[in-house]
């Protein structure tokens, strides 16, 4: 009886001898197991970012007017951010006031109607506190560079106009739509992209006292950003509309940011499922890759398994050996498989600055299942393999 130690060594040296067509077919069950590895793990990577930008508990509200006739933002009454500042449960609140009227371009030069679609919103200073805003270049407004014509573009208005840096020579022209007014501010600042908040990725943000004086600002808000106590966020909810306009409630909308991420994250989920059964379908495919080289293996080395068996080793040996070796390559494929779908998952983490997340569930059931595709794929290569006759198997081969 040989012992499983010297099965294994017979096995790797018999797939050791024909180098090539083992590694590619370890290929096929690499490929199939990458797929599965990284479609789990990125969007597990990217759901995790979400939620540490969200909040695990999803505590992040909005409040806007609706639009007017012409489809622009209606202001809230001017007083509104102190009432909601007042709902008990409500830790956070920054406002944001949309510039009707006023575009953004590079430079006074560009026409009047060449936008690009930017908005122009009047911000305090503690909207980054509020959003959890990054700022790629440069600096966010403070309560001093919020009373001069200094600007913070998202990330959106960044590229519309051109600019991927800060500095005293990087200037855009805020203008009316007529033309007779404009104002130019220096770039202070590039956002990130906003996940909370994507109208912003397309805005161009002044400080709200440098709105006041430059501008002409409107005294009412556009939106207010509301940052609730988790375990208050029910309540808060339903007060906000009847508190931020109590006279007409019903013009008054509510959103919660966290709602739209979870549907995004769900439909992502059920793409996700599908492009895991094409990972699993993958990993099928390479199993009958598999079982067609071990059978071809098998043909090959029937003047081998002849002397084998000439020599006493038995039908167990044999077939055992064949199994292993269809095993092996399986393992094999599926751990070199696993290792290139978490670089893959490493690569887009770091471009959304988050930590990896694997989950363990699925990369644990792939790799069982590239070991029983192996079992299945070496079963009737091992049993052809074990019944092969000595003597007939030594005449084959001479």
């Amino acid at each position: 009886m040989a012992r499983p130690l010297d099965l294994l060594g017979e096995a790797i040296r018999g797939l050791r001898a024909r180098p090539l067509r083992s590694a590619l077919c370890a290929g096929g069950i690499a490929l199939g197991m990458a797929a599965m590895v990284a479609v789990v793990a990125i969007p597990a990577t990217t759901r995790q970012a979400l939620l540490d930008e969200l909040g695990q508990d999803g505590n992040l509200l909005t409040v806007s007017s609706g639009n007017t006739i012409d489809n622009q933002p209606a202001p809230l009454p001017a007083e509104s951010p102190a009432m909601v500042r007042r709902i008990d449960g409500v830790l956070q609140l920054s406002a944001t006031a949309y510039q009707s009227g006023w575009t953004a371009r590079r430079s006074g030069l560009i026409p009047v109607a060449d936008t690009n679609g930017l908005a122009v919103i009047a911000v305090d200073a503690d909207l980054t506190t509020t959003l959890d805003l990054r700022v790629t270049h440069g600096r966010f407004l403070d309560a001093a560079t919020s009373r001069y014509p200094a600007v913070v573009l998202g990330s959106g208005a960044a590229r519309a106009l051109g600019i991927d840096t800060t500095g005293p020579d990087r200037l855009v022209t805020l203008g009316t739509a007529d033309g007779r007014r404009t104002v130019v501010a220096s770039v202070l600042g590039i956002l990130a992209d906003a996940s909370l908040a994507p109208e912003l990725d397309s805005a161009v943000l002044i400080g709200t006292k440098a709105a006041d004086a430059r501008l002409g600002a409107h005294r009412g808000p556009s939106r207010i950003y509301v940052r609730a106590d988790p375990d208050s966020v029910g309540p808060v909810h339903s007060l906000l509309a009847a508190t931020t306009s109590p006279n007409d409630p019903g013009a008054v909308v509510v959103g919660r940011p966290s709602d739209l991420l979870v549907a995004r994250l769900t439909a992502q989920s059920a793409l996700n499922n599908l492009a895991l059964g094409l990972g699993a379908v993958a990993l099928l495919v390479g199993g009958v890759g598999v079982a067609n080289a071990m059978v071809v293996s098998v043909l090959e080395r029937r003047s081998e398994i002849g002397l084998r068996r000439a020599l006493g080793a038995r039908r167990g040996f044999v077939g055992s050996l064949i199994l292993i070796e269809s095993t092996l390559l399986c393992v094999a494929g599926a751990v070199a498989g696993g290792l290139a779908g978490l670089v893959v998952t490493w690569v887009s983490a770091v471009n959304q600055a988050a930590a990896v997340q694997v989950p363990l569930l699925p990369v644990g059931l792939g790799l069982a299942g590239s070991v029983v595709v192996g079992l299945v794929a070496g079963s009737y290569p091992a049993l052809r393999a074990a019944h092969l006759a000595p003597a007939a198997a030594l005449r084959i081969a001479g």
